[in-house]
This record gives structure tokens, sequence and C-alpha cells, in this order.
């Protein structure tokens, strides 16, 4: 079995115009979508579109007409020109946890059916309901690791401006989970992100004991980003209105069908 949890650390760093640094332990969750039913069989805190303590709804993520979530990412690959074969896409994010989701990034990790990494796709979200897609395709070593740098042109934090770059550096996950961001503008970097654990099986046991060390996960993820603001905030960082630079926001959905709230 694919699927898996990973025992993680989350670090955010920013370096100008104020330095800012926090770190959080969490856990994260890596889903083969060809496993759902199967998962959705064998654990008890677990269901695919349906209501449980973990749920995970095609709904939650991206939404290109198809009826599933891997059949909407093989059609966003095929409208961007990847014509690979698909066999497993895995999925690394939160799940829906006690109705409630939200995931700041989520990974599609594709594979073809050779089992080789082809590309990973990046789901960026922000708190206004929007998302916006990454694909990062060019690879470092074969199958393995992943790195690219893209235009930001997405409102996700009010301190910082939609026109920088997204550096992602991205390693296959394994036995380690190891995923990087960082954030530039003319300067140079001034924003490091990064996602980093160790592998845990997927099973009733550890489930449970991710669950009873971080019973709320998702609303801690929401909470800590709002903590966050309010420091930057108070360290006096410039910030900026959802309104601002509007041009400088393009190719962005709406992920939900309403605002993250508890279901």
């Amino acid at each position: 079995m694919n699927s898996c949890l990973y025992r993680c650390r989350v670090v955010h760093s920013r370096r100008r115009p104020k330095r800012h640094r926090f770190a959080y332990p969490c856990f994260v969750f890596r889903i083969d979508l060809d496993e759902l039913e199967s998962l959705s069989q064998r654990l008890a805190l677990f269901s695919y579109n349906r209501r449980n303590l973990y749920s995970l709804r095609d709904t939650d993520h991206l939404q290109q007409g198809a009826d599933s979530i891997k059949a909407n990412v093989i059609d966003y690959l095929r409208d961007q020109g990847i014509d690979d074969a698909i066999g497993s896409v895995q999925l690394v994010t939160n799940l829906r946890t006690w109705g409630y989701v939200f995931n700041p990034v989520s990974f599609y990790f594709i594979h073809d059916t050779a089992d080789q990494l082809i590309c990973v796709l990046a789901e960026v979200a922000n708190t206004f309901n929007e998302q916006k897609l990454y694909l990062v395709n060019q690879a470092t070593s074969p199958s393995r690791r992943f790195k690219q740098s893209h235009p930001k042109l997405f409102y996700i934090s009010p301190y910082s401006e939609p026109d920088t770059r997204l550096n992602f550096d991205l390693h296959r996950p394994g036995d380690k989970l190891n995923l990087k961001i960082t954030e530039s503008d003319a300067q140079g970097t001034y924003f490091y992100s990064a996602l980093q654990g160790q592998r845990r099986p997927l099973d009733n046991r550890n489930l449970a004991l991710c669950s009873l060390r971080f019973p709320f996960i998702t609303l801690q993820v929401i909470t800590a980003i709002h903590w966050q603001a309010a420091r930057l905030y108070l360290k006096r960082v410039p910030h900026f209105s959802k309104s601002h630079r509007l041009d400088q926001q393009t190719e962005t959905r709406t992920y939900l069908k309403k605002p993250p709230s508890p279901a």
C-alpha cells in the first residue's frame, strides 16, 4: 500500500522586511487516490465522500469537471500538454477533520505506469476560498527530485506582494518527506518554508495516535495562520489588502463550493 502518514515539522522563516520564524509539529497524509475505497473499508476513522473524523471528498480539491480527484488531475495534465500514461497519483495533504478542511498547499505526486515520477502538481490555497495550481516538472535527478520556479501571481499572504516568485524543491516521498518552497523578489529570496517528516504506516493504531496528539489538526493550521499574521502586524510589517494589484492575481479558481467552515 502506498498510502501512509508522515509525522512532520513545518517551518516558516522570513528574512525581511522584519525577521520572523516559527515551527510547529504536525502530521499529514499521503493518499494514493487508487486506494480510497480500500482505505475507507480498512480504517475506522476515515471515509471517502462520507462523514467521519477524517474524510476526503472529491469537492475538497482540484475541480476540472470530472467525477473524481484523480480524473480531475489527469484532465488538468492533459490541458498542460502532458500525455504520458498515468499510473498512481499520490496526494500529500491534510484531510477534512471533524468536518473542517483547509490546506495552505497540497501536493499531487504523479507517476507513470512504470512508477516513475512524472511531475508534481502543487495546489496552493488562500483564505479567500481561492486556489492556484503550479506544475513542477523539471527533474534534477531521475524520478526523485523536482525543482522549478514560477511567477506567483496569486494573493497568498497580506504580507507579500503577488508579483514575486515561488521556488519549489520537492523530493519524492519515501521513508522521509522533504518539501520546500521559497519566495523571492528582485532582491533575492526572503521567505522559506519546509514540510519535513518521517513515514508511519496508515493503520488504525497510528491514525488514533496522531488523533490524540493533534485532535484538531486543520483548525490548528488555520489558527496558526491568523496568529502568525497578527504577530507580523504587531511587528509593523507592511501589509496589502486582497484588492491590492488584482492585475497580478491570475488563473485563480474557487476550490470549494463555499468558504472553509465546519460542515
